[in-house]
């Protein structure tokens, strides 16, 4: 054997002519990629769990609908009102049927028909709907309960409130100081 051929050098140029000229196989036929259709965006990231949002959806889209005519207020046994009654001209309580609070009444119905649409449809939109409608009318709700507050409460009322801040303050400053030590 003539091992001028082969070298034991893998840089050799006999050894690159040996592979060079070796056969190759043909590489294997790989079959073209189906189109994947895209899947359109889920509520949840489970079919069970996108079923439990849905059906809460409904829940709270219903709740907004038959809540607008239940009663809100009760003066007393002088009168209950409603969403509607609230937005009336004739109302009482005209300055919380106007403005953005007014706005909002009118909201609530076609909000709770959004979610409920939403839920039915179960379209990703649903999930913006909900998130607009709990901040709006909890931010709303938040803002008109301070109001009342403010306007019902006096100065007296105003100091108490602010020595009991300040005495709690103390307290737990008192407190914490004291377990450093």
């Amino acid at each position: 054997m003539d091992n001028s051929a082969v070298s034991s050098k893998p840089d050799s140029p006999s050894v690159v002519a040996v592979a060079a000229s070796a056969p190759v196989a043909p590489a294997p036929a790989v079959p073209a990629a189906a189109p994947v259709a895209k899947r359109p965006p889920q509520l949840a990231a489970t079919a069970a769990g996108a079923f439990v949002i849905r059906v809460l959806l409904c829940v709270a889209g219903g709740g907004l609908i038959v809540g607008f005519f239940l009663p809100w207020l009760t003066i007393g046994q002088l009168a209950e009102l409603n969403g509607p009654a609230l937005m009336g001209a004739n109302s009482q309580i005209a300055n919380l049927g106007s403005g953005p609070t007014g706005m909002l009444l009118m909201m609530v119905p076609l909000l709770g028909v959004g979610l409920l649409m939403g839920g039915l449809t179960g379209h990703r939109i649903a999930a913006w709907v909900a998130l607009i409608a709990g901040g709006a009318v909890i931010g709303d709700g938040l803002v008109t309960l301070v109001k009342l507050f403010l306007d019902a409460t006096g100065t007296g009322m105003w100091m108490v409130i602010g020595s009991a801040f300040l005495s709690l303050i103390l307290g737990l400053i008192s407190l914490g100081r004291g377990r450093a030590s």
